[in-house]
């Protein structure tokens, strides 16, 4: 998968294998509609790493964040929780389209 920075992330046996990467672009790939990480350390440049993060899938919001976690602190990265805007789409009527 390419990322936004012109990186990539490849997915194999439970591993995320990223290539020219900023810290920018790995956490937004970290992040999703469930789980949001902001990247705070101000840490400039491209860089070549492996992550042992499965993709996330079927787990629980908090077995995934417990493995982002530990891969961010094997690379020396700290992630603290906090408070930070957030996003949320309420779909309030829905009806069948008319048949033309």
């Amino acid at each position: 998968m390419y990322l936004e920075d012109n990186g990539a992330a490849i997915l194999e046996n439970n591993r995320r294998h990223y290539v020219n990467v900023t810290l920018d672009a790995l956490i937004h790939s970290l992040s999703s509609s469930r789980i949001h990480y902001q990247n705070k350390t101000g840490i400039a440049g491209h860089y070549d790493f492996d992550l042992p993060i499965p993709f996330q899938g079927e787990e629980s919001v908090e077995t995934y964040d417990m493995e982002v976690r530990s891969g961010l602190k094997a690379m020396g990265l700290e992630v603290r929780s906090g408070k930070g805007p957030a996003y949320e789409i309420q779909i309030l009527y829905i009806e069948r389209p008319s048949a033309n």
